[in-house]
């Protein structure tokens, strides 16, 4: 179901939602790569697939997460 139809249908507050689209707006503006953040962002507010997300986040290629932006 899409994200107002479950909002709706729980009747309350759904963690997380309202600070994945914070974050994910936040990120892109300063320019940090957050693929979790991406893919939820994705799901929740464009319908996305989860599964076909979670494939990519899973099958992505690795890469240091201590990487410094100089």
């Amino acid at each position: 179901m899409d994200l107002k139809t479950a909002m709706d249908s729980i009747g309350m507050v759904v963690e997380g939602v309202h600070a994945t689209e914070a974050v994910y707006n936040l990120a892109k503006n300063v320019g940090v790569e957050m693929p979790i953040v991406n893919a939820l962002y994705e799901v929740l507010f464009n319908n996305r697939n989860p599964r076909e997300a979670v494939n990519e986040l899973m099958t992505r290629d690795k890469k240091s997460e201590l990487e410094i932006i100089i």
